[in-house]
């Protein structure tokens, strides 16, 4: 691994130089949850360990890796003061997110090859900062149902890995990227969808979603339904359902 290392701007014969030896500036730590309140914190008990994209519900899919700076703050380290001039320049300002799908040639409609998006976020010395990645798009999600999940009653399972690699630069100009990070996706057709058994109406051929949704609440973060740990009761699923097509997902087999 290379050295990181700061000359200081404003003499290097008075100032010297000052170098971190970490072997990684900037890494991913983990994947986080949403939170109910559609926000995800930096707190690293809300790991998420597997993805789940139900392509019958989801309209895109974010991921938030949790990304932490671990370079030095050199001006608390050297003891300076603010009114020395010197200007902590360790922040990293992340600039592109680079990711690929890996699925065994399972999935015909995953997305193929190193994608990339552009991003704005900036995490200060010895910082945290759990950053919103869209890696499946709405059109990505209606591909993944024309080519692998066309029919409603196919509710298969898939497991697929994200790779992950961020890059940006410190505030002086210096590059730096995190490791690649690896995380296991599982894509399905309807598997977010429950069916708890107050939804069967009795007076009509069984099984069936025919129930009243009258005390069924709606999701405390509906922007989350269809991924991850989001479910929908098969009584709200039509208005949630990703297409027409989809809708015939409430019903169970």
């Amino acid at each position: 691994m290379k050295k990181l290392c700061q000359i200081a701007a404003l003499s290097a014969i008075a100032l010297g130089s000052a170098c971190d030896d970490r072997e990684v500036s900037v890494s991913i730590v983990q994947m986080q949850l949403l939170s109910d309140s559609c926000t995800a914190s930096t707190d690293t008990s809300e790991a998420l360990i597997r993805g789940v994209v139900d392509t019958g519900l989801a309209r895109s899919y974010v991921v938030y890796p949790l990304v932490e700076n671990h370079m030095i703050d050199l001006i608390a380290a050297k003891g300076y003061s603010a009114q020395d001039g010197r200007q902590d320049t360790h922040s990293i300002i992340l600039k592109e997110a680079v990711y690929k799908w890996k699925s065994n040639n399972s999935l015909a409609g995953l997305p193929s090859g190193k994608q990339k998006q552009a991003l704005s976020a900036t995490i200060g010395v010895q910082g945290q900062a759990a950053v919103g990645i869209e890696v499946l798009s709405s059109e990505d999600l209606a591909t993944l149902r024309d080519q692998d999940f066309d029919e409603p009653s196919d509710r298969k399972k898939e497991s697929v890995t994200l790779t992950l690699k961020l890059k940006g630069e410190t505030q002086d100009g210096r590059d730096v990227e995190t490791e690649e990070f690896s995380f296991p996706v599982t894509i399905c057709n309807g598997c977010l969808i429950t069916y708890p058994a107050g939804a069967n109406d009795p007076g009509q051929k069984s099984p069936n979603c025919n129930g009243s949704a009258e005390d069924v609440e709606d999701p405390a973060c509906p922007m989350q339904v269809g991924t991850d740990m989001s479910t929908i009761d098969c009584r709200l699923c039509p208005g949630y359902a990703a297409d027409v097509a989809s809708q015939k997902l409430c019903q169970p087999l």
